[in-house]
Parts: C-alpha cells; sequence; structure tokens
C-alpha cells in the first residue's frame, strides 16, 4: 500500500476550529497557506496523523475520533509516521521531512476527552 492523504484540516487562527480542505496549497519551508502555523519560523509547518492511529482509538477505546478533532493538518493512510522523523519522504505529491514526532496538545484533548 502506498501512502496516501485521507484529509487536509486548517485552523486560519491559534484554538480556531479546524476546518476541512478538498485540496490546499502548500509553501516550501513554511506550509499550508491559510494554517495558522504558515510562515511561523521554528514551529511546525504542517503536523500529520494516521488514520489508523485513528481507527485504534476507536477498536481500543470505543471514541470515534473526528479527523480534524486531532489538530493535525493532515490524516494519511499507508505510512508509519512516527518512523520518519529525521528523514524525507511523500505522500501523495508531497515531498517533506518528518523533524519531531507531534504530542497531543491541551485543545485536542478538550475536543476529544480527557488523556487524548
Amino acid at each position: 500500500m502506498s501512502a496516501t492523504i485521507v484529509s487536509i484540516h486548517i485552523a486560519s487562527q491559534t484554538k480556531g476550529v479546524m476546518t476541512e480542505l478538498e485540496s490546499a496549497q502548500l509553501q516550501t519551508t513554511k506550509g499550508i497557506i491559510g494554517d495558522r502555523y504558515f510562515d511561523k519560523g521554528d514551529m511546525r509547518n504542517v503536523t500529520l496523523v494516521e488514520q489508523e492511529s485513528l481507527a485504534d482509538v476507536t477498536r481500543d477505546y470505543g471514541i470515534e475520533v473526528p479527523r480534524g478533532a486531532t489538530r493535525r493538518n493532515i490524516v494519511t493512510s499507508g505510512i508509519a509516521l512516527n518512523h520518519l522523523v529525521g528523514r524525507e519522504f511523500s505522500i501523495g505529491e508531497v515531498r517533506l521531512k518528518g523533524t519531531e514526532l507531534c504530542e497531543p496538545c491541551a485543545i485536542m484533548e478538550r475536543s476529544i476527552g480527557p488523556g487524548a
């Protein structure tokens, strides 16, 4: 199975509502145009989460996690993201570099529930 993009999400401002997009424009070293983290220097340009991880949460805990509730920009399928820190990789037509694991945030915990 090859890596695919399941959905794309942005929030125009910090703590803002995540909006699902049909497509997005990315700018090298800056991120997704229109997203709260676009062109923020040292901050994460694009954040990702595996669709398979969301399915695991549903299976193991009975919690349905809407894709945008994770606060991550891109939901992927067919790629193990945690192994890509420090490596370049492609998802669809997009070429990315993994720089760090993206741990759950307080906003995500509020939208999904305690312990998210």
